[in-house]
């Protein structure tokens, strides 16, 4: 098997994988965001909590699959499927907004622990930890996008 045989067979199977975790990221957070919204008719902080990151996992899944950032044997980063192209201003839209929802997942994931260990520790502290967290996260968010997206470290 020649090079380019193998760099295509795992293009097909990178295809194939990002199809998959696609469809199982719905799955999962699809049901997620069912199961708490016909089950309850009045949401808690926590149940709040909870289908804001099921939501943001799913526009994340949604901006993963339109960019297929893929690695190459070579170790060659591609952005976009082979067979669609795009101009260079919508993949870095959509580079930026992929690196915004990682960060939000990453900050919510965080956050979620956060508040979890205030409920059992501290509840009255809970409202001062998202009137710091929430603002402190969404500068965060936008600085790192921009700088990951318009000052790459190469």
């Amino acid at each position: 098997m020649n090079s380019s045989t193998t760099e295509e067979a795992l293009q097909i199977i990178q295809n194939v994988n990002t199809f998959v975790a696609t469809a199982l990221s719905f799955l999962v957070h699809g049901y997620i965001i069912r199961r708490l919204l016909r089950k309850y008719s009045l949401l808690t902080l926590y149940q709040n909590l909870l289908v804001a990151q099921s939501s943001v996992y799913i526009i994340g899944t949604i901006l993963r699959f339109c960019v297929n950032r893929a690695v190459t044997l070579k170790m060659d980063e591609s952005v976009g499927y082979s067979f669609i192209h795009v101009a260079n201003w919508v993949k870095t839209v959509f580079e930026f907004s992929v690196s915004i929802v990682e960060d939000a997942e990453g900050l919510m994931l965080i956050i979620f622990n956060g508040h979890r260990l205030l409920i059992f520790l501290r509840p009255r502290f809970i409202k001062g930890f998202y009137l710091v967290t929430i603002p402190s996260s969404l500068i965060f968010i936008a600085c790192d996008a921009y700088i990951d997206i318009f000052n790459p470290v190469r």
